[in-house]
């Protein structure tokens, strides 16, 4: 598992995935203007939409 924090970032790697957090937001975030640099399929969900999607994968398991 590799980690790096800063002022305005976080990312934690865990195998395949990585989780980024943008504390002033992805538009201002240096380490996101990079990501393109890793040339693999990608996608970012925001923390409003995570909150969505485990609300409802709970509603499925009930």
């Amino acid at each position: 598992m590799a980690t790096y924090k800063s002022d305005n970032d976080e990312y934690l790697i865990e195998g395949r995935e990585v989780y980024l957090l943008f504390q002033r937001g992805v538009r201002n975030a240096k380490l996101a203007n990079n990501l393109q640099r890793l040339e693999v399929p990608s996608t970012m969900r925001n923390w409003k939409t995570i909150n969505k999607l485990s609300m409802l994968a709970k509603e499925m398991e009930n």
